[in-house]
């Protein structure tokens, strides 16, 4: 079942918010168009 993966990105100050998302499967199948790789990716739930 497709579920929307947001990536907000932040450097601890400054926060810019992920407003489109992308729909997959699970959370592989939405870093797999990643255009660069995190340096420490960290998860947060809402």
């Amino acid at each position: 079942m497709a579920q929307r993966f947001y990536f907000d990105l932040t450097d601890g100050l400054t926060t810019i918010r992920d407003d489109e998302g992308v729909e997959a499967d699970d959370l592989a199948d939405a870093l797999e168009p990643c255009p660069f790789r995190l340096k420490r990716p960290r998860l947060s739930s809402l």
